[in-house]
């Protein structure tokens, strides 16, 4: 009685506290969800994602930056296309420096995408984008002599259309990566909780992400409450070209495996933010509300 109590004063509290709960889009201040696919273009050649043009990718973005970690996974399972996400494990994809689900779906399980004329290869650890045109030099991209190399931290595609060269990407200012991370386990629990917040840079795609994660027992159910929630009003990204707002956010309280909020995904960098949010969780066992704040920021 006291935990369904305590929850439900919880819930009212934060459900009419905020301005976004889940009966909105859950990851940020978006339209809907388009019903199909019918904005972009995008082909599985030679075991990547092809995406036509620029412009075809960029959408891809918007339209699945939105996407619960489930809707991702219906969407990569319906291109048949074996992306990091479903052939590589969440710990073993970030020993490799990717940390966000988006662009583990975006990539396969060799870091590859194609964008436009261009085939991208990312070294998430080594903070390397190599970049080709001919797809059987893809292969041999790591030390073919036309291969192009940049950062991670360089706006790349910006740099391959034209729209700014390597020296002044290079000098300009921005953020770099930051993921913390958090894990609950009490012996009077029978599964850990794992939380994190992650600036992801990629060269073509960044993010911020936060994530909470149940690791199920044996039996597989889950044994926990929990919910997520932007902490404090500044909350903020800014790339060269835009800035916005992240929150106020709060997702529901559920039961069940894990729940996630990306508030920026974009193939442009970010030049400054902050980003906080609350995770709270809550044992089945021992009724007992525990809260974890994680802040990461670039001001």
């Amino acid at each position: 009685m006291k935990k369904s109590y305590l929850f439900g004063i919880l819930y009212l509290l934060f459900v009419f506290g905020c301005e976004k709960n889940d009966s909105d889009i859950e990851n940020g201040d978006k339209n809907s969800l388009p019903s199909e696919q019918s904005l972009f273009q995008v082909l599985v050649n030679d075991g990547m994602l092809d995406f036509p043009s620029r412009g075809d990718y960029d959408q891809a973005l918007d339209y699945l930056g939105q996407m619960s970690l489930q809707e991702l996974e219906a969407w990569n399972n319906n291109l048949g296309f074996k992306s990091m996400k479903t052939e590589i494990s969440e710990s073993e994809r970030e020993e490799n420096g990717i940390y966000d689900d988006l662009l583990a779906t975006l990539i396969n399980t060799k870091s590859e995408i194609k964008i436009g004329d261009y085939i991208l290869r990312l070294d998430a650890l080594g903070e390397k984008v190599y970049v080709t045109t001919n797809s059987k030099d893809s292969k041999k991209i790591l030390n073919n002599k036309d291969t192009r190399i940049f950062s991670t931290d360089d706006n790349v595609l910006d740099i391959l259309n034209g729209e700014v060269d390597d020296a002044i990407s290079a000098k300009s200012r921005y953020c770099g990566k930051r993921k913390l991370s958090w894990n609950l386990n009490f012996s009077t629990t029978p599964s850990k909780i794992h939380a994190k917040v992650v600036y992801q840079k990629a060269g073509f795609l960044n993010s911020l992400q936060s994530k909470i994660e149940e690791e199920l027992g044996l039996d597989g159910t889950s044994k926990w409450k929990m919910f997520l929630k932007t902490n404090g009003s500044g909350n903020f990204w800014r790339n060269k070209k835009k800035s916005g707002t992240i929150g106020p956010y709060q997702s529901s309280i559920f039961n069940k495996a894990n729940k996630s909020y990306r508030p920026y995904y974009s193939s442009r960098r970010l030049k400054a933010y902050k980003f906080s949010i609350e995770f709270w969780a809550q044992s089945e066992n021992d009724g007992v509300l525990r809260k974890k704040t994680i802040t990461i920021d670039c001001n």
